[in-house]
């Protein structure tokens, strides 16, 4: 059993990847269509950097909290050049949690930032901002808040579950199936606000 559940492990993983490097080449795309061979060239640098980080992560079935942060990390610098560097962020950790020693699922939260920079903002989005926060439960239990101000209550965004959650979701059940219903994503007026419990 424990081999079964490795290799589908194994298997969302390598679709997380290539799901990943569309979206990165179609930034870059839109850079070339716009004849920005500065900013071309930066960009293209910083994914290779990306890369390396998620081939030497995806070797793992999971990371530290810290490496998972620092992932993020290059992850938001890269998507935010599209947005001019408008959109603010803001990571909260609790004082509670070691972030070198406790882990989670390798590169977990990625397709959650994603959807932010892709469905929650546009050019009239005032002040957009979200927020990723790190709570302790109880001894072993993390709940990992991620929200934004965006349009949160909209038809699109309501009805939208992106592969990347849906592979989130099904690498926890595999991982931890004594976690029950461990994501939980709430649309509003005020934005989107997702909740995933993990045990760690």
């Amino acid at each position: 059993e424990n081999q079964i559940a490795k290799a589908k492990l194994e298997a969302l993983l390598s679709q997380m990847n290539p799901h990943f490097t569309f979206n990165a080449l179609s930034t870059i795309q839109s850079f070339v269509f716009n004849k920005d061979a500065y900013n071309s060239a930066i960009y293209i640098s910083e994914v290779a950097s990306l890369m390396r980080q998620t081939l030497d992560n995806s070797a793992r079935q999971t990371i530290t909290i810290e490496d998972e942060i620092e992932y993020l990390r290059t992850y938001i610098l890269i998507e935010n050049q599209r947005f001019n560097n408008r959109i603010q962020y803001e990571l909260l950790i609790d004082a509670d949690l070691d972030i070198t020693f406790a882990e989670i699922p390798t590169m977990l939260l990625q397709p959650f930032v994603e959807n932010i920079f892709k469905h929650a903002f546009d050019d009239n989005s005032p002040n957009p901002t979200f927020k990723i926060n790190f709570r302790i439960l109880d001894i072993s239990l993390l709940d990992i808040l991620i929200s934004d101000n965006g349009k949160g209550n909209t038809k699109t965004q309501g009805t939208h579950i992106s592969k990347g959650i849906a592979i989130a979701k099904e690498r926890i059940q595999i991982m931890q199936p004594t976690n029950f219903d461990p994501i939980k994503i709430d649309f509003s007026d005020s934005g989107t606000t997702v909740n995933i419990r993990l045990i760690i």
